[in-house]
């Protein structure tokens, strides 16, 4: 269904769809711990801190880092001290787009423009 009115603005809540954290400040920030994850851990590691968000209801970001950090592999005996550095990773480095990000964002600038052309 068309709208008559033009387009104006589309938001997009992007963390988590459109960026990720860095895989890579996981591996560097984490290693000390004795985590070296590739880049579908990390980023399944970030849904599961989410997942775990979402079932407690509310954001105590030490108990969803712990989930992040475990997800990692961080070891059970290391995951206290790693959860600074996972609280680093998400609130002080940059995200990096999450696969097949940019190819959405085309596909929604070229829906608006149909739209707008209409």
């Amino acid at each position: 269904m068309l709208l008559d009115e033009t387009i104006d603005a589309v938001l997009l809540d992007a963390g988590g769809v459109l960026v990720l954290p860095d895989p890579e400040r996981f591996r560097e920030l984490l290693a000390p711990f004795g985590a070296s994850p590739d880049d579908e851990t990390c980023r399944l590691a970030h849904y599961a801190g989410m997942r775990e968000c979402d079932r407690l209801g509310e954001a105590d970001w030490p108990a969803i880092d712990r989930i992040v950090a475990r997800a990692v592999g961080v070891p059970e005996d290391r995951i206290d001290e790693a959860i600074p550095a996972v609280n680093r990773i998400y609130l002080d480095e940059d995200w990096v787009a999450a696969p097949g990000a940019a190819e959405a964002m085309v596909q929604v600038r070229s829906a608006c423009a149909a739209q707008s052309h209409s």
